[in-house]
């Protein structure tokens, strides 16, 4: 049974499709890819939790002043350092 909801596939269809379409082979290049791929991330990158522009507005000379919340000491920390996470 078909539900209210039923697509048309030409609806639906996007320009890989019509790659796909034309040249099947690619098929096999993407599973070859994704089966030579590691599955551990490898983002290697860090990851503001506060945006760097809202930082930067913030910042002198690109340094904003931290305070440590455990010992209440305070000291400059470049933007490139402060609210990120790495591999999140």
């Amino acid at each position: 049974m078909v539900g209210e909801h039923e697509r048309d596939d030409q609806q639906w269809r996007c320009w890989v499709d019509d790659m796909i379409d034309s040249d099947p082979s690619i098929l096999d290049e993407i599973q070859q890819w994704w089966d030579t791929t590691s599955p551990v991330p490898m983002v290697g990158s860090r990851h503001h939790t506060v945006a760097r522009r809202y930082l930067e507005r913030f910042s002198a000379s690109g340094q904003i002043r931290v305070r440590d919340r455990v010992t209440g000491r305070a000291s400059l920390r470049n933007i490139k350092d402060v609210g990120t996470i790495r591999d999140f």
